[in-house]
């Protein structure tokens, strides 16, 4: 059986979760990706201009592509590519602390990609529809 914790929620009625579960080095490669488009599109300004506006409160200090910037406690601030490596492993963290959450949900049919995540939900609701279920 799977784990459920106490707290959760029964699962709801007429709900068939799926989820798509992506290889780690393609995971990775994504995530580098998206840490690059940020970066470029001004990720280092904006953290920047909000702590200089805000200084290190709040979300500041816990978000994730945030967090990373902040200065160590000489004061020093982190190199660009500490930043980066930062980034990739708390989102990385996250991403690994979100399966668990998930495997934990209940019962998740997994695809392997979008388009099988797509042949399972057909076959589902044609099931549904011949079984009128």
């Amino acid at each position: 059986t799977l784990f459920r914790s106490a707290d959760m929620p029964d699962p709801l009625p007429n709900v068939y979760p799926i989820g798509i579960r992506h290889d780690t080095h393609d995971l990775t490669k994504r995530i580098m990706d998206r840490i690059d488009q940020m970066w470029d599109q001004g990720l280092p300004e904006e953290v920047e201009r909000l702590v200089d506006t805000y200084g290190w409160v709040g979300p500041l200090n816990r978000a994730i592509g945030y967090k990373e910037f902040k200065p160590g406690p000489d004061g020093q601030k982190p190199n660009p590519d500490e930043v980066r490596r930062a980034i990739l492993a708390n989102t990385i963290g996250l991403t690994a602390s979100q399966q668990k959450q998930l495997d934990n949900m209940g019962p998740i049919h997994w695809a392997e990609s979008p388009e099988h995540a797509v042949e399972i939900g057909l076959r589902v609701i044609n099931q549904w529809r011949t079984n009128g279920q």
